[in-house]
């Protein structure tokens, strides 16, 4: 099992995520619901905010358009 950081928000214990596990989370999202509730979790572990990460590894660097656009249920 890989080492973990664990922190406390607001009396409630938070499992913070590595980039690695974030990407293959998100990477693992076959559908736009999907893709949706995997950003939930991601929040959910970082508190209720999107890691530091979020924005230049999944949304900036174009990781999250490659994703998407593999869906079949964005009609």
């Amino acid at each position: 099992m890989k080492n973990k950081t664990n922190y406390i928000f607001q009396e409630k214990e938070v499992f913070i995520m590595t980039e690695k596990e974030v990407i293959d989370l998100m990477r693992s999202s076959k559908s736009l619901k999907q893709w949706n509730a995997n950003c939930d979790k991601v929040k959910n572990a970082h508190g209720g905010f999107y890691p530091p990460f979020w924005f230049s590894t999944i949304v900036q660097s174009g990781f999250a358009a490659e994703v998407i656009s593999k869906f079949v249920d964005l009609a």
